[in-house]
């Protein structure tokens, strides 16, 4: 081959693939042919209503637990125990208390009156905080009555 001479080159391509769409066919809505009243027919997918928005009251937390205090804080039979409710956060708008001696429910006032068969148990209070969102419980310290 001379200098300057071009020789022919073949280059076989191949096709670009061809991707096939099917697209869903149209829904009628509203009145079809022949029908009266009502709105308009229209063609093609709906949009969905959303869904409705409801307001989540926050999670309640206590900041401070409850605290069991006594009148004449000495815990012996006769005086009465009052659970304090503690400090929340979480926009709380119903508290219950639940008086706990040896771990079995004896109360479920904010006050519990110590009597003779006390003596020797181990007291707490259980103070549950109530939102639209939920409850949490949180148990007071404890205290022994003499």
């Amino acid at each position: 081959m001379a200098e300057g001479d071009v020789t022919p080159v073949s280059v076989e391509t191949t096709p670009e693939p061809q991707v096939a769409v099917s697209l869903p066919e149209p829904v009628p809505t509203g009145p079809q042919p022949g029908e009266t009243g009502g709105p308009p027919v229209t063609y093609g997918a709906q949009p969905a209503e959303a869904p409705p928005v409801h307001d989540v009251a926050p999670p309640i937390r206590a900041d401070f637990r409850p605290t069991v205090v006594d009148v004449p804080h000495a815990y012996q039979t006769g005086s009465t125990l009052t659970c304090t409710m503690g400090n929340w956060n979480g926009e709380p708008f119903g508290y219950n208390y639940q008086w706990q001696a040896d771990g079995v429910t004896v109360g479920t006032s904010p006050n519990y009156p110590l009597a003779a068969g006390d003596v020797g148990r181990t007291f707490a209070c259980i103070v549950t905080a109530t939102n639209a969102g939920g409850s949490t419980d949180v148990t007071s310290n404890t205290v022994i009555a003499v």
